[in-house]
């Protein structure tokens, strides 16, 4: 690949030190994703609602190896929470290199069924979370002019189905604002 192309199609390449932030850490796909990033030399900055199992996910990451460079046990429904945690990353490492939105939750049952509570719970989490670890994340990587965003959406994204209409919702909002920021960041050699 020439140099241009590359610059326009930035590749991830996870090396010793990259710094990576990862909301859900606490289990499943966020934490196979910090063991796999600290196994290949990564820097962590985790995050999740679940104390102890964001505990876990930095005890494991450290028998593999690996480094957590800041961790916080938060909801990131939260813009304040977040932009804490965020400056704090900050001056401890500077601008992230990869941010992985991966924190969600699922609630399904049909439309005629559901409360506004539960479209609130899953559209803030699921949608809202994302939006706020971009606002206070992209603007130190389009700064350093790096890096990569990986937002973790769902089949939902895609294609809806009766029993999960809040969660199809703010899975396809997630996709179509991965698309915007696709075409949007590779000016800055940022890629989605």
């Amino acid at each position: 690949m020439d140099s241009a192309k590359e610059k326009m199609n930035p590749t991830m390449k996870i090396e010793n030190g990259t710094k990576v932030f990862i909301t859900g850490a606490a289990s499943g796909i966020g934490r196979a994703t910090a063991l796999a990033m600290a196994r290949r030399g990564a820097r962590l900055f985790l995050t999740d609602i679940n104390a102890k199992g964001l505990a876990e996910t930095c005890e494991q990451v450290a028998r593999c190896g690996g480094v957590v460079g800041g961790q916080r046990t938060f909801d990131i429904t939260s813009l304040e929470e977040m932009k804490v945690f965020a400056q704090e990353a900050h001056a401890a490492a500077g601008p992230m290199e990869v941010l992985i939105n991966n924190a969600g939750i699922a609630l399904f049952g049909l439309v005629e069924d559901m409360q506004h509570a539960h479209w609130t719970k899953v559209i803030n989490t699921n949608l809202w979370g994302a939006i706020h670890a971009i606002e206070c994340f992209l603007p130190e990587m389009i700064r350093a002019k790096k890096g990569h965003v990986v937002n973790i959406s769902s089949t939902a994204g895609l294609t809806g189905a009766p029993w999960h209409a809040a969660y199809a919702t703010a899975k396809w909002g997630l996709l179509g604002l991965s698309e915007v920021l696709h075409k949007k960041m590779r000016k800055h050699h940022i890629g989605v």
